[in-house]
């Protein structure tokens, strides 16, 4: 089970819709922040040397960051 619960991370008023959009999106962030480009030389290496910087998964990681603030789900205003 992943800390924190979901209730938790919807306390700030959004539903479990947006969190797992918002949740998704910044784990792709974080997968695209560490992988190789897709023409670099020695792929290999390169995502061997990746795959040793992720201690955990980018969701696990993601989650976490949106539990401390360190990323927010900002909910567009439909009126304007």
């Amino acid at each position: 089970m992943i800390y924190p619960p979901v209730d938790e991370l919807c306390k700030n008023g959004c539903n479990r819709y947006i969190l797992c959009i918002a949740t998704s999106k910044c784990a792709r962030k974080i997968t695209e922040k560490y992988a190789p480009p897709a023409n670099a030389k020695n792929s290999d290496e390169i995502v061997k040397s990746h795959h040793a910087i992720l201690e955990e998964k980018p969701l696990v990681t993601a989650i976490n960051k949106l539990y401390n603030n360190e990323y927010r789900i900002v909910i567009p205003d439909i009126n304007v």
